[in-house]
């Protein structure tokens, strides 16, 4: 819908900012459509987050096919 123009609301910008969806972006990463350069670009305090959360999933790693999609979500942040 971001790539078509639809415009969010702002219950809508709020819901992207929190930490559960803000994970399932960096778990679930898209290869349609960057969400990573759309929430992140000219927000530092979302940069920030994102940033923080990335350290955190990776932490998290278990299994090696586990750290594919962080990687994916690491080098479209960067």
């Amino acid at each position: 819908m971001l790539k078509e123009g639809y415009t969010l609301s702002d219950p809508e910008k709020q819901c992207m900012r929190h930490y559960a969806f803000i994970e399932k972006v960096i778990k679930f990463p898209t290869s349609h459509y960057n969400l990573v350069d759309y929430l992140c670009r000219g927000d530092r305090p979302l940069s920030e987050k994102f940033a923080y959360l990335l350290l955190v999933e990776t932490g998290k790693v278990t299994q090696s096919d586990e750290i594919k999609p962080i990687i994916s979500s690491v080098i479209r942040f960067l």
